[in-house]
């Protein structure tokens, strides 16, 4: 499966890390947006994911034996705490190098 995630590089949140369109972003490949891309990315698979399982094995999403509505939100938003956390780690390392952080930390980036 492939997923396509646009991106409105005009919503004034991320087009101060873009920069003016000219053939490209000249801030598309700035450490800073990549940084910006690893917090994104997870958000949205994390969102969607348990939405395809849910189809796909619907047996791992009975909340059924919860008989109270808060209990049920309570365990839906620990769940995507979860793969947030386990995610969001995942694509800050592969988005930004140990030499990135590094230049960042020395006020270079």
């Amino acid at each position: 499966m492939v997923a396509v995630m646009l991106i409105s590089a005009r919503h004034k949140s991320i087009a101060r890390y873009l920069g003016p369109k000219e053939k490209t972003f000249p801030g598309q490949a700035s450490a800073i947006f990549r940084l910006f891309l690893a917090e994104i990315v997870p958000e949205s698979v994390c969102r969607k994911a348990p939405i395809m399982e849910a189809k796909q094995r619907p047996w791992d999403f009975r909340w059924a034996n919860q008989k109270e509505d808060y209990l049920v939100a309570d365990d839906v938003v620990a769940r995507l705490h979860q793969r947030m956390r386990d995610f969001v780690a995942k694509a800050h390392a592969s988005m930004l190098s140990d030499q990135d952080v590094k230049a960042a930390q020395a006020g270079g980036a």
